[in-house]
């Protein structure tokens, strides 16, 4: 398969870009070309200490190998034994280590698409993983065709479902893995957009109300191209209009090209 990747992101209005608490993978962008691929998105909760580093950590295993139903717990709990490990490490106030020990929380999304085993038939399948209200879409032939785990702007919420560092904490979620994944299959052509929770109630808004809020976010991916701060300005007038929580945004652009990359001989 062939695919390109944009990546757009945007701490909170009135906050310092080191005080962004969502993560992204790959950070790469551009066009590329394999058999499988890997993408995730994680929004830290910010009512809890350190959660930019959980995140980050969520989306680099996922990146690295696919979490799934069968090893998200094991893998959950080693890295927040190892997230514990790298905070215990600073030196921190009382205060500080109290909420530490309460952990850390995030939502994840994670996307892998492969291609067909049979290389004569275009196309493939995706499998995504999802806790919380971090959404995928996808949309084909500018249809919208699926959207996960979400599906209408009124499931949002002040308490979304998170994974956190303190085991304990989880085990509601253990206890029902079988529903945070979904599976479907892609064509070239298509395009996957993933997004944190405050850009996916914004693009449910519009789509509720008629439009195709997809034809914006890619009339501002081409802007980028020679405007790179147009996202920002577009966001930062959303913010303004109160159309759009004030809220760490995050965006993946994931295109399935027709054609494949030609390798030379």
């Amino acid at each position: 398969m062939r695919l390109s990747i944009q990546s757009f992101s945007l701490q909170k209005a009135g906050n310092k870009p080191e005080e962004y608490e969502d993560a992204f993978w790959p950070a790469r962008q551009g066009t590329f070309e394999g058999n499988s691929f890997h993408f995730a998105l994680a929004d830290g909760a910010t009512e809890s200490s350190f959660s930019g580093l959980w995140a980050q950590m969520l989306v680099y295993s996922y990146g690295l190998s696919p979490l799934t139903p069968r090893n998200l717990q094991q893998r959950v709990e080693k890295r927040g034994q190892r997230w514990a490990q790298r905070v215990m490490a600073k030196p921190l106030p009382w205060f500080a280590l109290e909420k530490v020990q309460r952990g850390a929380f995030a939502t994840v999304l994670g996307l892998s698409l492969r291609n067909h085993q049979d290389p004569s038939s275009p196309g493939g399948c995706w499998t995504a993983l999802a806790i919380g209200d971090t959404c995928l879409f996808q949309l084909r032939a500018s249809e919208l065709v699926a959207r996960f785990p979400l599906t209408t702007a009124g499931q949002f919420g002040n308490t979304p479902l998170l994974l956190s560092t303190h085991a304990p904490s989880n085990r509601d979620i253990w206890a029902r893995l079988a529903d945070f994944e979904q599976e479907g299959l892609w064509q070239p052509g298509d395009t996957f957009l993933l997004m944190t929770d405050a850009l996916a109630h914004w693009f449910l808004n519009e789509v509720e109300a008629g439009e195709k809020p997809w034809l914006a976010l890619f009339n501002l991916a081409e802007q980028s191209k020679s405007t790179p701060n147009s996202f920002a300005r577009w966001l930062d007038a959303l913010r303004t209009s109160k159309a759009i929580r004030n809220d760490d945004v995050t965006l993946l652009i994931i295109r399935m090209e027709l054609n494949e990359i030609s390798t030379p001989d």
